[in-house]
């Protein structure tokens, strides 16, 4: 919990009078946090401190409660705005964290949210005594000194000094329960308030309570711990085989020697898509709780980072990070960093600092640095991304550089596409991406089931069947080559893929506002009602379904039996930008993983008619009538959940 700045509760007060806090606030921010305040912080700063400040001198409290303002909270970005840290009449240690809101009125809206008007126009906010009791219980959940004996005492509330009465949609019945726990005192309530803060910390000694959280650090309860265990013991969908027992025992090893020894490793496991990477990732992520290790699962993409936080839910959504999370991190300051998608580690971290305090060395190496045990889990014909550089050769050069230890596996044996391997193998013969020059005929259904569309509603008309006969376990899926537009003013979405008389829309984009129960993109896989929008590669990969669809655009198509890139039909900025022959890679690369999503069976349809016919010439259609069985471990796609379950299956 670092604090931007800190004082006691008299300093905090005159200070204020004074008019020098905001000075003295403005400058720690810039030097915690490497970028300067905005407009919204100094408004936020000027209006809400003198009415705290007001409040705290209502009753005389000791000099030793100490006052923290902007406390990051562990692991996020965000800053809680004050905590007042200090004793009870009884001699616990209290710490008591502050919301400040300036508002003076809010809009309660048909879909449940509460909107505030602001210079923008209304924003959605979320309610603030859930916001800061989430805080609250993030805290609890993660700092030491709130577990240890005897634990520091936690309390939260609210402090809306505009809001006029306790009347209205803040004070709205349906969030009794969570007012409760983080009260809310509005404009009449500064002597409420500061009684509220007075019974907690009134008898002053704060430093001590300062001093013991952060001399205690950072761990997850034991209840936590316990809770990430049976919530990943959900996800295994199949024991371990063959390669990928010697990888996860490697990991396993590896944890307890960092233990003991104090020294780094790193370990690099390489599979293709199906191959279990995710649950072994999941696993190693399971035994380093156990430990009790500081762990976190790390990946490069946005929808499967938000798809595994969604899963482990609130609580433990911290424990996943985006790989640029760690660029501040000092050496050796974490356990374990385990990062599934690791071929997506981009060239250097880009936080949003001033240019002088951005990191100087590469991604890899922040994440190799930062921990004393680097699990990389990698399949380079996923790099879909001109940015992306995850490569086990860079991976074993950084590890003699630094002098680290270096263990290296490979999976094979694979559980996706009916446990084909030879499906695979076509996949990225058709795609140009294999080692070899061999042309392989796809048997199918006996191999595995594909089939090329005539049409675009035939493919949908084909998925929206198979979400009727099971539920949530297929997919629309398609190359980005039609605007991504934001939601009508009622949150209707845009029919932007448009081919021919076929209309059909993405999904939602993160952050706008929808029809209620449409999931915003970063959710778009593991939520059911994904299955009415199409998604792209970015929605999609580290994601799988029973059953996918593909609609093929214009950016990629063959000509003459040879791949040709259109990358300006491509609406991704990194690929639109590009030399067709620079883009080409990439572009086979993105439609290779979205016909190697599903566990049973993929739909195509390309809208370039030379295209069809090309896949067609790869097929050889045969057993559909007869019932003959699949080629592979259909064994294993029948024992792994679809996406109603959990929406994550083994990669």
């Amino acid at each position: 919990m670092k604090l931007t700045l800190s004082m006691s509760v008299r300093e905090f007060c005159r200070s204020v009078k004074l008019n020098r806090i905001f000075v003295d606030l403005e400058r720690a921010y810039a030097d915690t946090t490497g970028r300067s305040a905005g407009r919204a912080e100094r408004d936020s700063w000027a209006g809400s401190l003198p009415r705290l400040s007001g409040a705290l001198e209502l009753y005389e409290l000791p000099e030793s409660v100490c006052v923290g303002l902007e406390v990051q909270v562990p692991y996020y970005s965000e800053r809680i705005d004050a905590a007042i840290y200090g004793h009870d009449s009884a001699g616990q240690p209290f710490l008591v964290l502050v919301e400040l809101k300036q508002w003076s009125d809010l809009q309660p809206a048909d879909d449940g949210c509460l909107y505030v008007q602001m210079r923008s126009g209304l924003v959605p906010v979320v309610h603030p005594s859930l916001q800061v009791e989430g805080y609250r219980r993030h805290l609890a959940n993660f700092v030491r000194a709130f577990q240890n004996k005897p634990p520091v005492q936690l309390a939260c509330c609210v402090y809306a000094h505009n809001y006029p009465e306790r009347i209205g949609p803040l004070f709205d019945p349906q969030y009794a329960g969570v007012m409760a726990q983080a009260p809310i005192f509005c404009a009449t309530d500064a002597e409420r308030l500061a009684e509220f803060i007075r019974a907690r910390v009134g008898n002053g000694r704060g430093l001590e309570v300062v001093d013991r959280i952060r001399r205690e650090g950072l761990a997850p309860s034991r209840m936590l711990v316990d809770r990430a265990t049976e919530l990943i013991h959900r996800q295994d969908v199949f024991t371990m085989l063959d390669e990928q027992i010697p990888a996860q025992r490697s990991i396993v090893a590896a944890l307890g020697h960092a233990m003991r020894t104090k020294s780094k490793s790193i370990i690099l496991v390489e599979g293709g898509p199906g191959t279990g990477k995710s649950v072994i990732a999941l696993d190693a992520l399971g035994h380093a709780l156990r430990r009790g290790l500081g762990a976190f699962l790390v990946s490069g993409s946005a929808a499967f980072t938000h798809g595994m936080r969604r899963l482990l839910g609130t609580d433990l959504a911290s424990l996943v990070r985006f790989t640029d999370f760690f660029w501040k991190h000092e050496d050796d300051s974490v356990d374990v960093l385990i990062v599934d998608e690791a071929h997506r580690i981009r060239t250097k971290s880009v936080p949003k600092v001033i240019a002088e305090r951005r990191p100087q060395i590469s991604q890899l190496e922040e994440l190799v640095r930062a921990a004393r045990v680097t699990v990389l889990f990698m399949d380079t014909n996923q790099i879909i991304e001109p940015d992306e550089v995850g490569d086990p050769e860079q991976v074993a050069a950084l590890a003699r550089r630094l002098g680290i230890k270096f263990m290296h596996h490979h999976l094979k044996a694979q559980f996706r596409c009916d446990g084909s391997d030879e499906y695979l193998w076509w996949a990225d013969e058709l795609f140009g991406l294999s080692v070899t020059d061999e042309i392989r005929v796809l048997r199918s259904p006996v191999t595995f089931d594909l089939n090329v569309m005539d049409s675009p509603h035939d493919v949908l008309s084909w998925v929206r069947d198979k979400n009727k006969s099971e539920s949530n376990s297929a997919r629309l899926t398609a190359g980005w080559c039609w605007p991504w537009s934001d939601p009508k003013a009622d949150g209707t979405l845009i029919d932007d893929i448009v081919i021919g008389d076929f209309v059909f829309p993405w999904e939602l984009k993160n952050g706008k506002r929808g029809k209620p129960g449409v999931p915003e993109a970063k959710h778009w896989a593991v939520d059911p009602a994904g299955a009415e929008q199409a998604g792209t590669v970015y929605s999609v990969q580290g994601f799988e379904f029973r059953h996918v669809g593909v609609l093929m655009g214009p950016d990629l198509v063959i000509r003459n039996g040879v791949w040709v890139a259109d990358p300006r039909a491509n609406f991704r900025n990194s690929i639109r930008g590009k030399a067709p022959d620079v883009a080409s890679i990439y572009l086979r690369r993105i439609y290779r993983a979205l016909i190697t999503r599903p566990l049973r069976s993929v739909r195509v349809y390309s809208a370039d008619a030379e295209t069809r016919d090309f896949i067609r010439s790869r097929l050889t259609l045969s057993g559909s009538e007869l019932g003959q069985p699949s080629f592979g471990s259909r064994a294993a796609a029948d024992q792994a959940p679809s996406a109603t379950h959990s929406g994550l299956n083994a990669r």
